[in-house]
């Protein structure tokens, strides 16, 4: 089959867009985050983050698998050219969201002391989570409109609007900080940014949308909510246990008063920072929805799957492991030295990051194919190893231990996944080739680690401990050919469309072949 052809190309041109935008949403959101941890301390900040946790945690009703299964039936309908059914998908999710998160906001507003107190273990917060309540709401509505875009591969506005939100927060956030309100502007400037963002994005969307009536559509309510309702069930599995985890967080901190909030701010650090790379990682599988959609029409989802699932891994185990490795000068170099105990946490829970690729393939097989089993079963995967082993492991080891469990359970978890998308559709990773791109990562990147551990500025540090790593890795991984063509195809691709590191991209892609070739003429030396 034509691997490179338009759809592919399309895909990872807004795969392009999409990772620019976030990787550009990132450096902003690291510059808030700097400003808001070290403008309130350590302290402070396990109290904004606690503030939080109430309408956080509120969210995991927030939307029941709506917009899941909107990017779904917007793909499906415009793979068909059915922009009807596009229209209707869209308006009914806007609905549903809206009417279920105004439910959520009366219960914020009417009961903001006993929430702070039972899902925050703290009293006295009253103030603070009574402004987060319109949170939800805003969130909801203005991920659903960043949604709509993706499946309407329309990625120059969806990277607009997901680059203006961290922006506008930045601006507002700095803006309370001068005024010196402290904690409080902070969370209000954090809520008005989405709030801002909702609006204006529900109004752009809403007008390309004007006019195109939807009743002839063949898109039926009773199926798409049966569809929202068997994804939400798979995916509350991992909203309560990363619910539990915030309480088991707070529960644990609770009776240690300033240490607590320290220890607090610590973890929602290094948490946050973990969020941040995930993202860029999520960023660049935006598109594969779509894409997946097309190739059901025209055949070859299954090879399509295959290739990017093993790419995708083939990016991220090095990414993965560079991170665990340096995660003291990454932390450091974005908190300064107050985080002390955020590398640790940091470095187990970044383990997570190899069951993206798994999670990200898979689903939008699943959801292609409107197959609900494999998600039922990996909710429930999720829900008994996540509950279990953040339970037993903060028992034993306090906050490391629920930073430990929040590495692994993902993974395990993503083995229901990966077991039957084999079985049923054939799609399964390279075992001995992520075998060995781990061994190779973790030997490059201890050597890496001890070349430039002497440094003593960590952001230093951070870089030339990762330029080293990658020129090392590359070396390696072209020495063992461990990279496929087909593979190394869509990596060229990828290369040639993203700007300012598809240089660099291109010329580590240079080494590896070069460094291959070396391999293969000693082979032909030794044959003969």
């Amino acid at each position: 089959m034509n691997w490179f052809g338009d759809e592919v190309t399309d895909a990872a041109t807004q795969a392009i867009l999409y990772g620019t935008s976030t990787v550009i949403q990132i450096i902003i959101q690291v510059a808030t985050m700097m400003i808001i941890s070290r403008s309130l301390g350590p302290a402070n900040y396990g109290v904004y983050t606690l503030a939080l946790l109430p309408s956080t945690i509120l969210t995991i009703f927030s939307d029941p698998g709506i917009t899941s299964s909107m990017l779904r039936y917007i793909s499906i309908a415009r793979a068909r050219k059915e922009l009807k059914g596009v229209a209707r998908a869209y308006r009914v999710s806007i609905l549903f969201l809206t009417l279920i998160n105004t439910l959520i906001l009366a219960v914020i507003a009417l009961f903001p002391e006993e929430l702070g107190v039972q899902l925050a273990q703290r009293s006295g917060l009253h103030e603070l989570v009574l402004a987060t309540a319109p949170y939800p709401l805003a969130t909801a509505i203005y991920g659903a409109v960043l949604t709509y875009y993706v499946g309407m591969e329309k990625a120059g506005v969806r990277s607009m609007l997901q680059v203006l939100a961290p922006l506008l927060r930045l601006v507002l956030v700095s803006i309370v900080l001068l005024l010196g309100l402290s904690v409080k502007g902070v969370v209000v400037a954090h809520v008005a940014t989405y709030i801002v963002m909702a609006v204006v994005s529900l109004l752009i969307s809403f007008k390309e949308l004007k006019g195109l009536n939807s009743d002839g559509s063949i898109f039926k309510v009773s199926e798409f909510l049966t569809l929202a309702f068997s994804i939400y069930l798979a995916g509350i599995a991992g909203a309560i246990v990363g619910r539990i985890i915030s309480f088991l967080i707070a529960y644990t901190t609770s009776n240690l008063g300033e240490t607590g909030n320290y220890m607090v701010g610590n973890y929602n650090a290094a948490s946050a920072f973990l969020g941040a790379i995930a993202s860029v990682l999520g960023s660049l599988a935006t598109p594969l929805t779509p894409l997946m959609a097309k190739r059901l029409n025209n055949g070859g989802l299954k090879e399509t799957s295959n290739l990017v699932l093993n790419v995708l891994l083939t990016l991220t185990i090095p990414v993965t492991v560079y991170v665990v490795l340096f995660a003291d000068s990454i932390i450091y170099s974005v908190y300064g030295r107050n985080y002390s105990m955020a590398p640790l946490f940091f470095a187990y829970m970044s383990i997570s990051l190899l069951a993206w690729p798994l999670q990200t393939v898979y689903g939008s097989i699943y959801w292609v194919y409107n197959d609900k089993k494999p998600l039922a079963g990996y909710g429930l995967a999720l829900m008994a190893t996540g509950t279990v082993f953040s339970i037993v492991l903060s028992g034993i080891m306090g906050l490391q231990g629920i930073a430990l469990a929040q590495g692994f359970y993902p993974l395990l978890s993503s083995m229901v996944l990966a077991y039957y998308g084999y079985f049923k559709h054939g799609v399964k990773p390279s075992i001995s080739k992520a075998s060995i791109l781990l061994a190779l990562s973790l030997i490059t990147g201890v050597f890496s680690k001890y070349i430039v551990g002497w440094i003593q500025f960590y952001i230093i540090q951070a870089l030339l401990g990762f330029i080293l790593y990658l020129v090392l890795f590359t070396l390696c991984s072209g020495f063992f050919n461990i990279i496929g063509e087909i593979e190394l195809g869509f990596l060229d691709l990828l290369a040639r469309r993203i700007p300012l590191i598809g240089p660099v991209l291109r010329l580590l892609l240079k080494l590896y072949r070069r460094s291959a070739r070396r391999l293969e003429s000693r082979l032909r030396n030794t044959a003969c």
